[in-house]
């Protein structure tokens, strides 16, 4: 895992790999794995917790019993009956012992154009757009640790403005992100040679453009 680096960086973990475009056979089945994922099936998250067990090592700070998470809601408000990605993940997390405990706090109030629907970096929707289009419903956490989790993190703007929403009321606690998938880039020419990947890295935030910068750090 890496250091703390500030409050203008989030520290993030994933354990799998993702490419949005690619023809490749790897690209391929990333992309597969993470709509079996969205869809909430559960063979998919049994893989995914399996995973993260092999590697349990590697996520100290992010998982274990001194975390509180919260689901990063999607891009458009939730209906009833809706799936929630992030939801189910934190769920699945705590069922297995891998956290304390899961509260749904943040919720989205209008839709937001989602990432995967603009390929260009410069076309996604800035960090202060997800903020004005998130509600914060702040409880007591009494763990150190507050994880933010998520399906897929590519450069990680929503997460950055659930960061900061979060900070107003928990900065005296580490507040850090955990994604299963992390993507590798959009470039149409990029391949994977692996898919499952413990990592580790920061989120910076640029407070002149309002744009953010990930950068992967450790890796297994």
């Amino acid at each position: 895992m890496c250091a703390g680096d500030g409050t203008n960086s989030l520290n993030y973990a994933g354990i799998a790999n993702y490419l949005s475009k690619n023809t490749g056979e790897k690209g391929e089945q990333s992309r597969q794995i993470c709509a079996a994922l969205k869809a909430g099936r559960q063979s998919t998250i049994n893989s995914v917790i399996g995973a993260i067990n092999k590697n349990l090592s590697f996520f100290e700070g992010f998982l274990g019993p001194n975390t509180t998470l919260i689901p990063i809601p999607r891009s458009t408000p939730l209906l009833n009956g809706g799936i929630w990605p992030a939801k189910i993940i934190a769920d699945e997390l705590v069922k297995n012992n891998l956290a304390n405990t899961s509260i749904e706090i943040i919720q989205r109030t209008k839709r937001i154009s989602a990432s995967s629907s603009r390929s260009s970096a410069k076309d996604r929707s800035e960090v202060h757009e997800h903020r004005a289009s998130l509600q914060i419903s702040p409880e007591i956490i009494h763990t150190n640790n507050i994880i933010l989790v998520d399906d897929v993190v590519t450069l990680g703007r929503t997460s950055y403005a659930c960061f900061l929403d979060l900070q107003k009321y928990y900065s005296g606690q580490n507040i850090m992100l955990f994604s299963v998938f992390v993507t590798k880039g959009l470039e149409e020419h990029k391949t994977l040679d692996i898919i499952t990947q413990p990592q580790s890295g920061i989120i910076t935030f640029n407070s002149t453009t309002g744009k953010t910068t990930r950068q992967d750090i450790n890796s297994l």
